[in-house]
């Protein structure tokens, strides 16, 4: 099987990334920006008693990581929305789950224990927390995204801040988040290498709602729609099913002749089953 790591990018591509302290420096925040600034192989600027508007203009960066617990990315674009892990609404869904509710993700991919799963669109890794309690301890989440932060981020939060959410360290452990393009992961992976690929692609419009977790991200995840190369491919990669998430109006379920689990909701499910998925391309 092919080995997802071996896509893995060790820098931030065109992003100019710097690492400061809070504005209440102690010593615990002078350890955690040196190695916050290793982590993302970036500088340290000192941070003094100017703000991050100051810091941006000062040091010309794409993006300021914040030294503090959790540990927070803030975009020059974007300064108002600093973008940080947190499980959101996974918490919720996985006690659900844990009550004996069906989550509506894992009900349509018909995830179960032992599963194999490709999270090719990694994003905040909400889904991938979810796809992780639904596969099990005997099962495995593989995910990837082309934001080399959001991934190094999360990978940073399984290191180092599961302490922050106690009942979620098995899950954050089971997750394999890796950098890439998920076109090229795919096509270096094995027929049948996984059971399930699931694509949540960047939403092409902004919610109603500029504070979600969604739109914080927006100006570091892929604003591409989803390609045909990705989705052959996934068919290829995958033993059972293909599922993406998207607006039910977004013309995206079409394109790929699949038909949304909820024509009228927010965001619809739609699969392509292994067995009949390969008459349609």
């Amino acid at each position: 099987m092919f080995d997802i790591a071996s896509v893995h990018r060790n820098e931030s591509g065109a992003l100019r990334v710097c690492c400061t302290t809070p504005v209440n420096v102690t010593s615990v925040a002078r350890i955690r920006v040196r190695r916050a600034a290793e982590w993302f192989t970036c500088d340290v600027v000192r941070r003094g008693k100017d703000s991050l508007e100051t810091l941006f203009r000062k040091t010309g960066a794409d993006a300021i990581v914040v030294a503090d617990e959790p540990l927070r990315v803030v975009l020059r674009a974007n300064p108002k929305q600093p973008v940080w892990f947190h499980p959101g609404m996974a918490l919720p869904r996985i006690a659900a789950m844990r009550g004996g509710q069906r989550d509506r993700l894992v009900r349509v991919a018909r995830i179960g224990r032992g599963d194999v799963v490709l999270d090719a669109t990694f994003g905040l890794a909400v889904d991938s927390l979810v796809l992780a309690a639904a596969v099990g301890d005997t099962g495995r989440v593989l995910a990837c995204d082309s934001s080399w932060l959001l991934v190094r981020l999360f990978q940073y939060a399984q290191r180092y801040e599961g302490h922050l959410y106690p009942s979620l360290q098995p899950l954050l452990a089971r997750i394999e988040a890796h950098c890439g393009d998920h076109v090229a992961v795919l096509q270096q992976m094995s027929d049948n290498a996984v059971d399930v690929v699931y694509f949540d692609p960047m939403f092409r419009h902004p919610l109603h709602n500029p504070s979600s977790d969604l739109e914080s991200v927006r100006g570091l995840a892929n604003p591409a729609p989803l390609a045909h190369d990705a989705w052959r491919e996934a068919l290829r990669v995958a033993r059972r099913a293909v599922v993406l998430k998207e607006r039910p109006d977004s013309g995206e379920f079409e394109r790929f002749h699949l038909h949304p689990d909820k024509p009228r909701a927010k965001f619809a499910y739609g699969v392509a089953w292994k067995e009949t998925a390969y008459e349609r391309t």
